[in-house]
C-alpha cells in the first residue's frame, strides 16, 4: 500500500487523456470539478478547457449531448465521447444505428 502512495503524481506532470480520465471518474461535486479542471487546463489545452466548461452546465447523457458541448467536434466525440459517457453514466453507450460503422 505504501508503494502506492509514492508512485503518486503531480497533477502538472499528467498528460491531457490522464487528465480528462481522472477528471470523468469523480462523480461527486461535478460541476466543481469540471470548472477546477477547465481552469487548470484553459492556458495550455483551451479545447479541453472548453469542454469541461459545458460539462460543468450540463452533464451530458448521450452522444448528442456530449456532441452540443462548445469544442467537442467529430474527432473528439469519436475519440472520447464512448469514455466520458460510460463514467458519468455508469454504463455503456450504444450508438445510434445511423452512427455505427
Amino acid at each position: 500500500m505504501l508503494s502506492a502512495l509514492t508512485n503518486r503524481r503531480r497533477f502538472s506532470d499528467l498528460s491531457e487523456q490522464e487528465i480528462l480520465a481522472l477528471a470523468i471518474s469523480s462523480e461527486e461535486d461535478d460541476a466543481r470539478i469540471y470548472r477546477t479542471y477547465a481552469e487548470r487546463l484553459r492556458a495550455e489545452f483551451p479545447a479541453s478547457a472548453a469542454i469541461f466548461d459545458g460539462m460543468a452546465e450540463d452533464r451530458p447523457s448521450d452522444l448528442d449531448a456530449m456532441a452540443r458541448i462548445s469544442g467537442v467536434g467529430a474527432k473528439k466525440l469519436a475519440q472520447y465521447g464512448n469514455v466520458f459517457l460510460e463514467v458519468i453514466t455508469g454504463g455503456r453507450i450504444e450508438l445510434h444505428p445511423a452512427r455505427r460503422t
